[in-house]
């Protein structure tokens, strides 16, 4: 599956890291984050640890249809996040909201109207960024993913990428854990 991050500062890069063990992921973040990362990588400590080479961006470069957006920015962010990308989105691509708050995903849903399906999930994931190009995962956590048809799919694809840490599954809510 094709994932882009968008918002890739120390939670983004966690979820980044992660999924990238199965999955086709493009980190867009800060510019100093991004600078460091395509020069020396992307270095995690903690619960997830090692160099990784992903491919990071100040803008996103394209999108494809099908593709995964989770939206790791701050919430005040997420207008300025998401609006370079409206135009841009294709059919069946879906943004998740990964955030710690409760109704930051109808700013998202203003924006993109019917061009994508976006969702809501509240993260337990702990990061802390370091330096640019460092994250420490402080915290594995889990992530609750709102109640949709399409949620089973994409909490599999988050629970895939949990690796050999204990997960919080509930599928008849869409939890799932990261």
């Amino acid at each position: 599956m094709r994932i882009i991050v968008l918002g890739a500062g120390a939670i983004g890069s966690v979820y980044g890291a992660r999924l990238s063990k199965f999955h086709d992921v493009t980190l867009i973040g800060g510019a100093s984050h991004v600078a460091a990362i395509q020069r020396d990588g992307l270095v995690m400590q903690g619960h997830v640890s090692g160099k990784l080479a992903l491919p990071a961006f100040t803008t996103v470069p394209s999108i494809q249809p099908g593709t995964l957006i989770l939206l790791t920015t701050k919430v005040n962010n997420n207008v300025a996040a998401v609006r370079p990308i409206v135009d841009r989105l294709p059919e069946n691509v879906t943004i998740v909201c990964v955030q710690n708050g409760l109704y930051s995903e109808d700013l998202v849903k203003d924006l993109v109207g019917d061009r994508a399906l976006v969702l809501r999930a509240i993260t337990q994931v702990g990061g802390i960024l370091v330096k640019p190009g460092v994250v420490d995962n402080t915290v594995a956590g889990y992530t609750l993913l709102e109640s949709h048809a399409q949620s089973p799919a994409i909490a599999a694809v988050l629970t895939e990428a949990e690796g050999d840490l204990q997960l919080r599954h509930q599928p008849d809510d869409g939890a799932a854990g990261i």
